[in-house]
């Protein structure tokens, strides 16, 4: 059985595909990689508090209080104010390396760019609280151009319905 969804990842594309994770390309798509999941382990805590407040040593039920939803919009408005720009710019200069086109190729898609494009269209979706849905379209407008352009391939196109797409 196969159970770890990036080890999953690598195998499908490595099994399927020439280009989602060529051997010639793989520092720069496990770099992007890396990139990307210290975004998602840096907004953990700011999702998962609103979630799971007890996971960070809060009653259960503390989310569901007047304090526990005070709490949770601070630590995520504070996360988009301060964290958002050094993280994204991460991300930019991935995109600048590779003639903005792709996180780990100027030539096409790899699986860091099938990771990274769900994690980011998900703040663009209004469904996290205190997250505005153009949470980086002002200050990012290569990502936004960035995600849009992967959307659009002919294999994406049509597949997303809600938020940036």
């Amino acid at each position: 059985m196969k159970a770890q969804s990036g080890a999953m990842l690598r195998y499908l594309a490595k099994k399927h595909s020439e280009t989602l994770y060529p051997d010639d390309a793989l520092y720069d798509i496990e770099e992007a990689l890396g990139v990307i999941s210290d975004i998602k382990n840096s907004w953990a805590p700011c999702l998962y508090m609103g979630m799971r407040p007890e996971a960070f040593g809060h009653p259960k039920g503390f989310g569901k209080t007047d304090e526990g939803k005070a709490l949770t919009k601070e630590v995520r408005q504070a996360w988009l104010q301060n964290e958002v720009p050094k993280l994204f710019g991460h991300l930019e200069s991935l995109l600048e390396r590779h003639n903005n086109a792709w996180l780990a190729s100027s030539k096409h898609p790899t699986i860091a760019d099938c990771d990274a494009v769900p994690f980011l269209r998900s703040f663009t979706k209004g469904h996290i609280d205190h997250v505005p849905k153009d949470c980086f379209e002002k200050d990012h407008p290569k990502l936004v151009d960035y995600v849009k352009r992967f959307c659009a391939l002919p294999e994406i196109e049509g597949r997303y319905t809600d938020g940036l797409h």
